[in-house]
């Protein structure tokens, strides 16, 4: 008898070690109404709302506003280490996105104030007036640097384009400038000069977000 009562406990401490119950998600509902800053006539039925971590391509929820406007977006959390992929914690900033075009960028005139994470089993309320949203379209250059000590060897400068509306083309302009470094204004290296300047615009296509920029380096046996 009291062998078998040792073994009926081991196998439900066994057990119970592997139970996990999913913790209360943190809601975010509400209702869209207006027109998407990408058209000119229309509302956002059947366009999907994502709900990523700030700064990242980290998607924690994903809805699809209704014919009537409304959306609920579950925004899964886990507390526990090892923290599961996928999942929030309170607290942990937060971005949304319409059909992959941000409506909290820093830089729309009117920005859609999204919440943090909030409390497991918390929720809140987010009315968007798309017609009062105009989220930036937004460009960065990525840094770069080589040694020059080839003639002629060229260093590729990326520009990133963000937040662009869907199915345009976007440019910028683009200008090379000394400050360490001494630009020549020919097509050829001259002595003491480092790198040859160029200017231009940078087109990116409809589903393009990045550029390629080549300049060319002189050798003046200098790093």
């Amino acid at each position: 008898m009291i062998r078998r009562t040792l073994l009926i406990l081991t196998a439900l401490v066994a057990t119970g070690a592997q139970a996990v119950l999913p913790e209360p998600n943190f809601l975010i509902f509400g209702q869209v109404t207006g027109t998407p800053p990408w058209l000119t006539m229309g509302d956002a039925t059947g366009m999907t709302l994502e709900i990523r971590e700030e700064g990242t391509e980290t998607i924690f929820a994903i809805a699809t506003i209704a014919a009537d406007g409304t959306y609920a977006l579950r925004v899964p959390l886990d507390s526990v280490d090892p923290q599961a992929s996928g999942t929030s914690r309170p607290g942990t900033p937060l971005d949304l996105y319409l059909d992959g075009f941000q409506l909290d960028a820093d830089d729309a005139s009117v920005p859609v104030v999204v919440p943090d994470t909030g409390p497991r089993g918390s929720f809140f309320q987010l009315d968007i007036d798309l017609d009062s949203v105009v989220p930036g379209t937004g460009f960065a250059v990525a840094n770069a640097s080589v040694a020059e000590n080839v003639m002629g060897a060229e260093v590729i400068v990326t520009i990133s384009l963000t937040n662009a509306p869907p199915g345009t083309t976007q440019s910028v302009t683009y200008l090379t400038v000394e400050e360490t470094a001494t630009a020549s204004d020919d097509t050829i290296c001259g002595a003491g000069e480092d790198f040859i300047a160029v200017s231009g615009t940078a087109e990116f296509a409809p589903g393009t977000s990045t550029f390629q920029l080549p300049i060319t380096l002189c050798n003046d046996f200098e790093t």
